[in-house]
């Protein structure tokens, strides 16, 4: 299967703007070639946990975040065509929940590299809580 040039962003809670502390909590991968976006959200609380303590957040309130970041980006998808489309996108994000600068990757498979850095960069790296 060819390789084609596609993008990739972490999603990341940030509850303090000010001090710039962040815990990853899901990745989105595009795909122009593809007409691919999509978003891997984690399903719990876990890393946030482990940055910023159980008690630092509020725990509703991000699940209702995840929940309706999902939704935009799902509603939206039509208007993702080219990088540029991705990089206006992530700069309009203003609350607690942000994207980093898209990064460039080759794809071959969109779901399964979406699977791949949800699988590397969002989880937890311990398993105990």
């Amino acid at each position: 299967m060819q390789a084609h040039k596609g993008y990739y962003s972490l999603i990341q809670f940030c509850p303090d703007p000010g001090r710039a502390e962040v815990a990853n909590i899901g990745v989105l991968v595009f795909c122009p070639d593809f007409d691919y976006l999509d978003v891997a959200l984690s399903k719990n609380n876990r890393r946030v946990i482990e940055v910023f303590g159980g008690k630092s957040f509020d725990a509703s309130w991000l699940n209702d975040a995840k929940k309706s970041f999902l939704t935009g980006i799902q509603s939206e998808r039509e208007r993702f065509k080219s990088l540029a489309d991705l990089e206006q996108f992530v700069t309009s994000r203003g609350n607690e929940l942000i994207l980093t600068k898209p990064r460039a990757m080759r794809i071959e498979d969109a779901a399964s590299a979406l699977e791949a850095l949800h699988a590397e960069l969002v989880e937890p790296l311990r398993d105990d809580h």
